[in-house]
């Protein structure tokens, strides 16, 4: 049993055994859950992309508008310096307008780009402990990874070639 990484207990212990089925099955349902977790934390990264990647589109069709009647505005006080024409005040009160409406989209889009800092990082930390959770199961089994395939387990040969693919196992 040596071979296997197995040691005897201790005599008179008072800790106990659990079949290996019950194991199994207890290692299965936390890597299901795990699996689960790694899933909705890479939605929510991606939820977070396409909501900052809009919000920058908006962004600049704002700016572009900006411009627009930037440039419309020094045309028309040209043209109105020539003619005296109260619409002036107007296009200026809209382009103040335009200005606070690129304002709060600059502050919408900063942030967006904190929460999605704050969701890499998140993701990031529970990455990494379910890694180390990882390489503690592997650790303690070194046989697992054989195992598994001998087995089979088709899912949990894929799990383990994208998990290779990670670099962070063993």
């Amino acid at each position: 049993m040596v071979k296997y990484g197995l040691q005897r207990s201790i005599r008179r212990s008072k800790a106990h055994n659990i079949t290996t089925s019950q194991y199994y099955r207890e290692l299965f349902a936390k890597n299901k859950e795990l699996k689960e977790n790694i899933d909705k934390l890479l939605q929510k990264q991606t939820d977070a992309k396409k909501k900052l990647s809009q919000v920058k589109y908006e962004v600049s069709k704002e700016k572009f508008k900006n411009a627009k009647a930037e440039m419309g505005a020094n045309l028309m006080d040209g043209v109105n310096s020539l003619f005296g024409n109260p619409k002036v005040k107007q296009q200026l009160s809209e382009i103040e307008q335009l200005q606070s409406e690129i304002t709060s989209l600059k502050d919408e889009n900063h942030t967006l780009k904190t929460e999605m800092q704050t969701m890499q990082k998140e993701y990031n930390t529970t990455t990494n402990k379910l890694r180390a959770e990882l390489k503690k199961i592997y650790n303690l089994f070194p046989n697992l990874r054989e195992l598994f395939l001998l087995k089979g387990c088709v899912a949990w040969s894929a799990l383990f070639r994208r998990l290779n693919k990670t670099d962070f196992i063993g």
